[in-house]
């Protein structure tokens, strides 16, 4: 059985009723000791190093009344990379008698250290911050930079939450069958459009030329 769980798309109470599903029978989760969740605070935009070493303290102890004890991680993707450099170490050392599961939205910001430590299980159905555009082009990826400036043009003006929205649809492409061959030149997509999202977060910079700058150099691929 696999130790480690990363789930993502669909909505919150479906993520969490697949974790109860792959959880040992008659597990309680509410006022058990051997059950820890983690998520990010109405306060906060991330989930820190902080909250990891809790993570770390509560996996060294054995079971009090369980077989296993489950560490519950929501927001996943609002881990810092602090906080996700210090969770890979307890991915790599967490023992039998641990389960821990990780899931959100979508996993574009996780380390692929962390991706490649974890079984990967994805719901179906719409993620729940994610809203599709109608005119979004289904094979973004295999369109010619003239064609994906054009569909650049055809957005209008949006506000930078809606174009992040946008990236986070173009990299869930990257995540079809199809497309699963062309490791090199999705990393390298990826880690593009995921530096795009942080930088467009962070600083206040023009959307739509951060966005043309993208474009003009995204790898292409060919089928």
């Amino acid at each position: 059985m696999s130790k480690t769980f990363l789930i993502y798309n669909s909505n919150s109470k479906n993520r969490l009723e697949k974790i109860k599903e792959l959880s040992p029978e008659n597990f309680k989760f509410e006022n058990n000791p051997d059950y820890l969740h983690i998520e990010r605070s109405a306060t906060k935009k991330s989930i820190g190093i902080e909250e990891v070493k809790i993570l770390g303290q509560f996996l060294q102890t054995r079971p009090l009344s369980n077989k296993v004890k489950i560490a519950h991680i929501s927001n996943f993707s609002s881990l810092t990379t602090e906080a996700q450099n210090s969770l890979l170490k307890i991915l790599e050392e967490h023992s039998d008698l641990s389960i821990i599961f990780l899931e959100d939205d979508y996993i574009f910001d996780a380390l692929p250290t962390i991706i490649s430590r974890c079984m990967l299980i994805k719901l179906e159905g719409e993620s729940e911050e994610t809203e599709k555009n109608e005119n979004f082009p289904e094979n973004f990826f295999e369109l010619s930079i003239t064609e994906k400036l054009n569909w650049l043009d055809k957005t209008g003006k949006i506000s930078k939450e809606e174009m992040i929205n946008l990236l986070h649809q173009i990299m869930s492409q990257l995540r079809q069958e199809k497309y699963q061959k062309f490791k090199n030149e999705n990393k390298f997509n990826l880690d593009l459009i995921t530096q795009t999202c942080e930088n467009l977060g962070k600083y206040n910079l023009n959307t739509k030329l951060i966005v043309e700058n993208l474009v003009l150099n995204l790898k292409v691929i060919v089928l």
